[in-house]
């Protein structure tokens, strides 16, 4: 067992470490895209002590003279939100959203990097501020953590190092079972709606060759939508009658290609309310804003059932009568995940834009109403299948996630005691 007696002694961590608080430099082009990592709050999220090796933005040499260095050092999110712990151990530069901790021996990297992991609700608790809690150098400095002798600090180390990396490869595992999920989604999608019906099996009739007797179309959206209509964005609400849900992108559930849950209220006039107003059913498209990651042109279908609006980043697609809505929803969407749609992006200064025109002149595989209902069917069937594994999935990682943190808890504040 350990050699330490009842009591493990707290010490904070100016007396052990060094601390050091970053910054960003000028946006000059000069400073950026460069050699060296910039590390942020997001970089650290999910890390749970673990080394930094994904950043979004790099730093030339230049622009390291507005900004901080680290190496072998513990990085902590003090701000946006507190608490987030990753390990560096080549240079990287850090912005004045983290704080770097550098202890005195390097050797006792990982066991501080456990212990800040440990102690991330007492670090949050000293979070001040109005606009944004943050946690002052001061604080941080004056914190104090579990220090026991070198020995059982490094005792500490191997067994938390074994006992997470257990839990890491379950992660792992459920890692990939998820990708191979949302691949298959992917797949049948893609099948059903681009490539005929062979995949949605069923009482329809196919060729010797996997796809349907009756032959399907080449048919321009437009010709398939009985109205296309940009949404509205109108005035702060003030209380009154005109006051509406108004869908946002933001509102988006990419995974289950709907909206259900409308959070903001615009006060929209009567005309507008009528003229962008929304059924169940209605099909959303991302029309302006985008992403590089997650291009305009996403659709997703209306399921809310009180009456709202959406925003003028918005493009409500309207299934004629003899079209079925939530088969067009599934091509619209095949479109996108396969790139195709993402030839009518077009970027504008600081925003990306729809070619609308092109977007709805695009040719599509179309069947009869029947074909369609059943195509679209099937695949309510297959990726409400897929969803439901998604989300135990998710159930597993969070139970998983949880006994990691609380192993670490244990261990670092000698609540469980580990072999020598």
């Amino acid at each position: 067992m350990m050699s330490t007696g009842s009591t493990i002694p707290f010490v904070p961590l100016k007396f052990i470490a060094e601390i050091v608080s970053g910054g960003t430099p000028k946006a000059d082009s000069d400073n950026w895209n460069g050699d060296i990592p910039f590390i942020t709050p997001p970089d650290l999220n999910g890390l749970d002590g673990e080394v930094v090796s994904r950043w979004e933005r790099t730093l030339t040499k230049d622009g390291t003279s507005g900004s901080s260095i680290t190496n072998d050092a513990v990085l902590l999110s003090c701000r946006a939100p507190i608490g987030h712990v990753g390990v560096v151990t080549s240079k990287v530069a850090f912005n004045q959203g983290c704080k770097s901790i550098v202890p005195q021996d390097a050797d006792d990297l990982a066991y501080m990097a456990y212990c800040l992991v440990a102690s991330r609700r007492a670090l949050q608790a000293l979070g001040r501020g109005t606009t944004f809690m943050e946690l002052s150098t001061t604080e941080l400095s004056n914190f104090s953590i579990p220090w026991p002798v070198f020995e059982d600090r490094c005792t500490i180390v191997r067994s938390l190092d074994r006992e997470t990396g257990e839990i890491d490869a379950m992660l792992a595992k459920l890692d990939e079972l998820e990708q191979t999920l949302l691949k298959r989604r992917r797949a049948v999608i893609l099948e059903a709606t681009c490539q005929g019906s062979s995949t949605v099996g069923g009482p329809s009739e196919s060729s010797s060759n996997g796809l349907p007797d009756r032959e399907w179309r080449m048919l321009p959206l437009k010709f398939a939508m009985e109205s296309a209509q940009t949404g509205v964005w109108g005035q702060p609400t003030n209380g009154g009658s005109d006051d509406v849900p108004c869908a946002r992108v933001a509102d988006f559930d990419r995974l289950a290609i709907q909206v259900t849950e409308v959070p903001t209220f615009r006060r929209i006039v009567y005309a507008e309310r009528i003229r962008c107003g929304l059924q169940r059913g209605d099909i959303l498209v991302e029309k302006s804003g985008g992403t590089d990651k997650n291009p305009v042109g996403a659709a997703v279908a209306y399921m809310g059932d009180a009456p709202a609006v959406c925003s003028n980043f918005i493009l409500r697609l309207r299934c004629r009568e003899n079209h079925y809505p939530r088969f067009w929803l599934y091509v619209l969407h095949g479109s996108y995940i396969a790139g195709r749609t993402w030839n009518y992006v077009r970027q504008t200064t600081g925003i990306q834009n729809l070619d609308v025109n092109g977007f709805m002149s695009m040719r599509h595989p179309t069947p009869d109403f029947d074909e369609q209902r059943r195509i679209a069917d099937h695949l309510d069937e297959v990726t409400g299948r897929i969803a439901t594994m998604l989300a135990k999935i998710d159930e597993l990682k969070a139970l998983l996630v949880e006994r990691r943190a609380v192993l670490i808890t244990d261990v670092v504040t000698g609540r469980k005691k580990v072999p020598a």
